[in-house]
């Protein structure tokens, strides 16, 4: 887990995060036995937690605003540019840091694209 993804979780995660991982740890031992051997696993499960509540139309909203122009902006046809999509032709897996993603924060990478 990378700095920016642990500060996601510390800036978004409360009390009511707790509570919902609670009521699944609650019904699953087995999960329960796995993040006690494995506490970074916990942390990905919280990731994954709030990556569900943004794409269920939460509060978590994507700024990437820099991506809409630049270069290395992900294109699939018949879609076209896809400048939310997680991935680009840099950050191809596992995609961009959540700072880029949810933060608003630049990318190193970004380069405007020259359009015609």
């Amino acid at each position: 887990m990378d700095a920016a993804q642990k500060k996601l979780i510390a800036d978004r995660w409360n009390d009511e995060h707790e509570r919902q991982l609670e009521a699944v740890l609650a019904d699953n031992e087995e999960l329960r036995k796995v993040f006690e051997e494995s506490p970074e696993k916990r942390e990905l499960y919280k990731l994954k937690i709030l990556d569900a509540e943004g794409a269920a139309g939460g509060h978590i909203a994507l700024t990437t605003k820099q991506c809409e122009t630049c270069i290395f902006c992900l294109i699939r046809p018949p879609f076209g540019r896809l400048p939310d999509n997680a991935h680009c032709r840099i950050y191809e897996n596992p995609g961009k840091p959540a700072a880029i993603l949810y933060d608003g924060e630049p990318c190193e990478y970004y380069e405007k694209e020259k359009r015609q």
